[in-house]
Protein backbone atom coordinates (compact mmCIF):
# COMPACT_ATOMS: atom_id res chain seq x y z
CA UNK A 1 0.00 0.00 0.00
CA UNK A 2 1.39 3.84 -1.12
CA UNK A 3 1.69 5.77 1.73
CA UNK A 4 -0.21 9.06 2.14
CA UNK A 5 2.14 11.27 2.19
CA UNK A 6 -0.52 14.10 3.06
CA UNK A 7 -1.90 12.34 5.64
CA UNK A 8 -0.43 14.77 8.52
CA UNK A 9 -2.43 17.43 6.84
CA UNK A 10 -5.44 15.80 8.67
CA UNK A 11 -4.36 17.03 12.29
CA UNK A 12 -4.94 20.27 11.79
CA UNK A 13 -4.67 21.88 15.55
CA UNK A 14 -7.94 23.93 13.87
CA UNK A 15 -11.11 22.94 15.14
CA UNK A 16 -14.20 22.39 12.38
CA UNK A 17 -11.33 21.88 9.71
CA UNK A 18 -10.76 18.38 8.09
CA UNK A 19 -7.46 18.98 6.44
CA UNK A 20 -5.27 21.92 5.61
CA UNK A 21 -2.90 21.33 2.17
CA UNK A 22 0.21 24.37 0.89
CA UNK A 23 0.35 24.52 -2.60
CA UNK A 24 3.47 26.27 -4.39
CA UNK A 25 3.27 28.03 -7.33
CA UNK A 26 4.07 25.03 -9.26
CA UNK A 27 1.66 23.23 -8.18
CA UNK A 28 3.37 21.15 -5.42
CA UNK A 29 1.62 19.92 -2.63
CA UNK A 30 2.50 19.92 1.06
CA UNK A 31 1.44 19.67 4.32
CA UNK A 32 -0.14 22.76 5.73
CA UNK A 33 -0.89 23.84 9.23
CA UNK A 34 -3.01 26.64 10.79
CA UNK A 35 -0.57 29.34 10.20
CA UNK A 36 -1.39 29.00 6.36
CA UNK A 37 -4.36 30.20 7.58
CA UNK A 38 -3.14 33.67 7.39
CA UNK A 39 -1.82 33.19 3.25
CA UNK A 40 -5.41 33.35 2.60
CA UNK A 41 -6.30 36.90 2.81
CA UNK A 42 -2.40 38.15 2.06
CA UNK A 43 -2.01 35.83 -1.65
CA UNK A 44 1.59 35.32 -2.69
CA UNK A 45 3.19 32.68 -3.89
CA UNK A 46 1.00 29.63 -4.28
CA UNK A 47 -2.38 29.16 -2.54
CA UNK A 48 -3.85 27.14 0.66
CA UNK A 49 -7.09 24.38 0.62
CA UNK A 50 -8.83 24.12 3.59
CA UNK A 51 -11.54 21.30 3.88
CA UNK A 52 -13.88 21.96 6.61
CA UNK A 53 -16.54 20.03 8.84
CA UNK A 54 -19.67 22.03 8.31
CA UNK A 55 -21.50 20.07 10.86
CA UNK A 56 -18.68 21.28 13.18
CA UNK A 57 -20.17 24.91 14.34
CA UNK A 58 -16.77 26.05 14.73
CA UNK A 59 -15.89 25.92 10.75
CA UNK A 60 -17.70 29.68 11.43
CA UNK A 61 -15.01 30.43 12.87
CA UNK A 62 -13.03 30.00 10.36
CA UNK A 63 -15.13 31.27 7.53
CA UNK A 64 -15.65 34.92 9.60
CA UNK A 65 -11.49 35.37 10.01
CA UNK A 66 -11.58 35.11 5.43
CA UNK A 67 -11.87 38.22 4.81
CA UNK A 68 -11.71 37.64 0.98
CA UNK A 69 -15.20 36.07 1.24
CA UNK A 70 -18.31 37.64 0.47
CA UNK A 71 -21.67 37.18 2.56
CA UNK A 72 -22.67 35.02 -0.43
CA UNK A 73 -19.65 32.46 -0.74
CA UNK A 74 -19.85 32.59 3.57
CA UNK A 75 -23.46 31.18 3.68
CA UNK A 76 -22.74 28.76 1.08
CA UNK A 77 -20.18 27.18 2.76
CA UNK A 78 -21.71 27.59 6.29
CA UNK A 79 -25.50 26.59 5.34
CA UNK A 80 -27.44 24.09 3.52
CA UNK A 81 -27.76 24.31 -0.13
CA UNK A 82 -31.13 22.56 -1.57
CA UNK A 83 -29.88 22.48 -5.13
CA UNK A 84 -26.53 22.78 -6.85
CA UNK A 85 -25.18 25.94 -8.61
CA UNK A 86 -22.30 27.40 -9.10
CA UNK A 87 -21.57 31.18 -9.50
CA UNK A 88 -19.12 34.06 -10.09
CA UNK A 89 -18.41 36.97 -8.53
CA UNK A 90 -15.86 39.49 -6.95
CA UNK A 91 -13.35 37.68 -8.03
CA UNK A 92 -15.03 34.28 -6.27
CA UNK A 93 -16.18 31.15 -7.69
CA UNK A 94 -18.29 29.80 -5.35
CA UNK A 95 -21.27 27.31 -5.13
CA UNK A 96 -22.76 23.82 -3.96
CA UNK A 97 -22.27 20.56 -6.77
CA UNK A 98 -24.12 16.76 -5.02
CA UNK A 99 -21.72 14.21 -4.11
CA UNK A 100 -21.20 10.57 -3.23
CA UNK A 101 -20.20 9.78 0.22
CA UNK A 102 -17.61 7.48 0.51
CA UNK A 103 -16.40 4.69 3.03
CA UNK A 104 -14.11 2.09 3.26
CA UNK A 105 -15.56 -0.09 0.65
CA UNK A 106 -15.91 2.64 -1.69
CA UNK A 107 -18.70 5.31 -3.12
CA UNK A 108 -21.90 5.31 -1.76
CA UNK A 109 -25.10 5.62 -3.03
CA UNK A 110 -25.92 8.49 -0.47
CA UNK A 111 -25.17 12.07 -1.32
CA UNK A 112 -24.34 15.41 0.25
CA UNK A 113 -23.42 18.69 -1.01
CA UNK A 114 -19.71 19.64 -1.82
CA UNK A 115 -19.88 23.35 -1.04
CA UNK A 116 -16.76 25.39 -2.68
CA UNK A 117 -15.43 29.14 -2.74
CA UNK A 118 -12.08 29.54 -4.72
CA UNK A 119 -10.23 32.47 -4.96
CA UNK A 120 -6.96 33.69 -5.54
CA UNK A 121 -4.97 32.52 -2.74
CA UNK A 122 -6.96 30.00 -1.60
CA UNK A 123 -9.85 26.98 -1.78
CA UNK A 124 -11.83 26.38 0.51
CA UNK A 125 -14.34 23.48 0.72
CA UNK A 126 -16.76 21.99 3.28
CA UNK A 127 -19.30 18.75 3.86
CA UNK A 128 -21.35 17.40 6.62
CA UNK A 129 -20.39 13.88 5.71
CA UNK A 130 -17.25 12.63 3.62
CA UNK A 131 -17.38 13.05 -0.16
CA UNK A 132 -15.87 11.60 -2.91
CA UNK A 133 -14.45 14.10 -4.63
CA UNK A 134 -12.83 15.65 -1.92
CA UNK A 135 -10.85 12.57 -0.45
CA UNK A 136 -10.32 11.20 -4.07
CA UNK A 137 -8.33 14.67 -4.89
CA UNK A 138 -6.63 14.82 -1.45
CA UNK A 139 -5.18 11.30 -1.97
CA UNK A 140 -4.57 11.86 -5.90
CA UNK A 141 -2.43 15.01 -4.56
CA UNK A 142 -0.50 12.93 -2.35
CA UNK A 143 0.35 10.15 -5.08
CA UNK A 144 1.93 13.24 -7.32
CA UNK A 145 -1.18 15.53 -9.03
CA UNK A 146 -0.52 18.93 -9.51
CA UNK A 147 -3.02 21.47 -9.41
CA UNK A 148 -0.64 25.16 -9.88
CA UNK A 149 -4.12 27.16 -9.70
CA UNK A 150 -7.45 27.22 -7.38
CA UNK A 151 -8.68 26.79 -10.60
CA UNK A 152 -7.26 23.89 -11.48
CA UNK A 153 -7.58 22.17 -7.72
CA UNK A 154 -11.51 22.79 -8.80
CA UNK A 155 -11.61 21.18 -11.55
CA UNK A 156 -9.62 18.05 -10.18
CA UNK A 157 -12.40 17.67 -7.28
CA UNK A 158 -15.16 18.39 -10.58
CA UNK A 159 -13.40 15.48 -12.37
CA UNK A 160 -12.85 12.90 -9.25
CA UNK A 161 -16.94 13.36 -8.88
CA UNK A 162 -17.67 12.47 -12.06
CA UNK A 163 -15.46 9.14 -11.58
CA UNK A 164 -16.97 8.36 -8.60
CA UNK A 165 -20.43 8.80 -10.27
CA UNK A 166 -19.10 6.42 -13.04
CA UNK A 167 -17.85 4.01 -10.70
CA UNK A 168 -21.41 3.51 -9.33
CA UNK A 169 -22.80 3.15 -12.67
CA UNK A 170 -20.92 0.39 -13.55
CA UNK A 171 -21.72 -1.27 -10.23
CA UNK A 172 -25.18 -0.60 -11.46
CA UNK A 173 -24.56 -2.40 -14.96
CA UNK A 174 -22.68 -4.99 -13.02
CA UNK A 175 -25.78 -5.95 -11.17
CA UNK A 176 -27.87 -5.55 -13.98
CA UNK A 177 -25.61 -7.90 -16.07
CA UNK A 178 -25.87 -10.73 -12.98
CA UNK A 179 -29.69 -9.71 -13.17
CA UNK A 180 -29.75 -10.92 -16.95
CA UNK A 181 -27.99 -14.20 -16.06
CA UNK A 182 -29.89 -15.14 -13.66
CA UNK A 183 -33.39 -14.69 -15.89
CA UNK A 184 -31.75 -16.04 -18.90
CA UNK A 185 -29.27 -18.59 -18.31
CA UNK A 186 -30.84 -19.87 -14.86
CA UNK A 187 -34.72 -19.06 -15.27
CA UNK A 188 -34.64 -17.18 -11.90
CA UNK A 189 -36.64 -14.57 -13.22
CA UNK A 190 -39.63 -14.27 -10.23
CA UNK A 191 -36.55 -13.66 -7.44
CA UNK A 192 -34.63 -11.39 -9.23
CA UNK A 193 -37.64 -8.88 -8.55
CA UNK A 194 -36.32 -6.76 -5.74
CA UNK A 195 -33.03 -6.37 -7.01
CA UNK A 196 -33.79 -5.35 -10.15
CA UNK A 197 -36.37 -2.51 -8.43
CA UNK A 198 -33.03 -1.91 -6.88
CA UNK A 199 -30.83 -1.49 -9.70
CA UNK A 200 -33.76 0.72 -11.17
CA UNK A 201 -33.92 3.10 -8.29
CA UNK A 202 -30.05 3.54 -8.10
CA UNK A 203 -30.08 4.36 -12.41
CA UNK A 204 -32.35 6.88 -11.79
CA UNK A 205 -30.71 8.68 -9.67
CA UNK A 206 -27.36 8.48 -10.94
CA UNK A 207 -29.15 9.64 -14.45
CA UNK A 208 -30.25 12.53 -12.47
CA UNK A 209 -27.36 13.15 -10.85
CA UNK A 210 -25.28 13.09 -13.81
CA UNK A 211 -27.98 15.45 -15.55
CA UNK A 212 -27.67 17.81 -12.89
CA UNK A 213 -24.24 18.30 -13.03
CA UNK A 214 -23.99 19.21 -16.54
CA UNK A 215 -26.35 21.70 -16.14
CA UNK A 216 -24.98 23.43 -13.30
CA UNK A 217 -21.34 23.62 -15.43
CA UNK A 218 -22.63 24.41 -18.40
Amino acid sequence: MAIDRLNAALVTGVPGCNWIVRFEDSGHVEVGSAADLDRIDSPGEGYVWLHLDAIDRRSGDILRGVKSLTPAAREVLSGDPNHPFVEFADRLVFGALVDHSHSMDGPQEDTDYLRFACGPGFVITGRRIPLCSADATRRALADGARAAAPVALFDLLVANLCKCSGALMREVAATLDRIEDNVVIEGRGRDQRASLGRARRSAVRLARHATGLQSTLE
